[in-house]
């Protein structure tokens, strides 16, 4: 049986594995013609460096507009994409969970990280009549983390934050494992819920963190697997990576002890992953040298 505690498995001890050429095209100019370009301050005037002055001058403006122009861009785009507080009094509320608790959030920032939203809070629908979003089938402890992502871009998690020096320490403590299979549960709540808001670099960035955590602290519990397969798809993300932790870091007792808290579905997916995982030469030859004398039954001693 692999070493386990309050229902996480640990992971062995992690091996961390920590010009631009713009292509423009400058005519060059006569340099038999010295009025062709008139000579630049502080420059040579022969026929030679004129021409050769003229060329640079004229492909570094090329460039400098080019760049303006990439620069004028770029800052458009992040304008589309950062919150200008335009209207700073306009608020939306979101009611959270079956206790129904209050978020109020400025408009402008849920509608610029979600187009669902944008969609919902701008629309006919009784988000955009009322303000108000209701999310009963997710927890206020997810929700807080979704409202951070919201202004910041970012989610601080209780443990095991990017470059947390007590990581290690944290890992041993019976009390830090509770809390962090109680993370898992919000982290999952988090991936769902920016999953329902087509938020993908939100999603992506909860992914990193649940690697993080495994690393540290082991596969999440597998009371966990059932959420995560009744509420997504087959395919998902989310399931693709327990079914990945689970092939290659549970041992095969602890898979066997608790098949009771394995979906079908995700059982299923664990075999797919193992066949898949074969190389082709070893499936060509285990399926043409089963010796069938490993089937037969044995014959009891007299």
């Amino acid at each position: 049986m692999p070493g386990r505690r309050g229902g996480r498995q640990r992971s062995p001890a992690p091996a961390y594995q920590p010009y631009r050429d713009t292509g423009t095209w400058v005519p060059t100019p006569n340099v038999e013609d010295p009025t062709a370009f008139p000579p630049l301050p502080g420059t040579l005037t022969s026929p030679r460096s004129i021409g050769f002055t003229a060329t640079v001058a004229l492909q570094d403006t090329v460039e400098d507009t080019a760049a303006k122009f990439s620069n004028l861009a770029l800052t458009k785009i992040e304008k589309m994409k950062t919150p200008q507080f335009s209207n700073p009094s306009d608020m939306v509320t979101f009611i959270v969970g079956l206790k129904k608790e209050k978020f109020i959030v400025h408009k402008e920032f849920a509608c610029k990280n979600s187009e669902v939203l944008r969609a919902a809070f701008n629309g006919p629908f009784l988000e955009g009549r009322t303000g108000t979003y209701i999310l009963e089938d997710t927890s206020a402890a997810a929700f807080r983390m979704f409202t951070e992502f919201l202004y910041s871009g970012k989610i601080t998690l209780h443990y095991h934050n990017l470059n947390a020096e007590d990581d290690l320490v944290l890992a041993e403590d019976e009390e830090h494992i509770e809390m962090c299979a109680q993370q898992d549960t919000d982290l999952i709540d988090l991936w769902l819920l920016a999953d329902r808001f087509l938020m993908v670099d939100f999603q992506n960035q909860v992914i990193d963190h649940m690697k993080r955590i495994y690393q540290i602290c082991g596969v999440m519990s597998s009371c966990q697997f059932r959420k995560i397969y009744d509420n997504t798809q087959e395919g998902s993300p989310l399931r693709r990576l327990v079914v990945d932790l689970c092939c290659w870091a549970f041992f095969a007792d602890y898979i066997k002890d608790k098949s009771d808290k394995f979906p079908q579905d995700m059982l299923v997916d664990v075999a797919i992953a193992y066949r898949d995982a074969a190389p082709s030469n070893v499936i060509t030859s285990k399926r043409s040298e089963i010796p069938t004398t490993d089937y037969h039954v044995k014959r009891q001693a007299s």
